[in-house]
């Protein structure tokens, strides 16, 4: 099983994500993990036509969903994502 890492990075300044797991299965995603002190649960999707994921992090005790879109480079190894708000921009 690939050991991923995470990072946020807002405003140049790059924070730890640490995942507890991160499955990708069948163009599906799950996953969780630790973010500043909260933990989290992920679920989401993979396009392997577009190579196109779609992640919904979801924290505990928290009712707000953090949605983000991103791209899995050619070899795999890589998932760049971006922060997207309700409106999908």
């Amino acid at each position: 099983m690939v050991q991923w890492n995470a990072y946020i990075s807002k405003d140049g300044v790059k924070s730890a994500v640490n995942l507890d797991y991160f499955v990708i299965l069948q163009g599906k995603i799950s996953g969780s993990g630790h973010y500043r002190g909260k933990k989290f649960n992920l679920s989401g999707s993979w396009d392997l036509s577009t190579n196109n994921i779609f992640i919904e992090r979801q924290e505990e005790g928290n009712e707000t969903e953090f949605k983000y879109r991103g791209h899995v480079n050619d070899s795999l190894d890589l998932i760049r994502s971006k922060f997207t708000y309700r409106d999908g921009t």
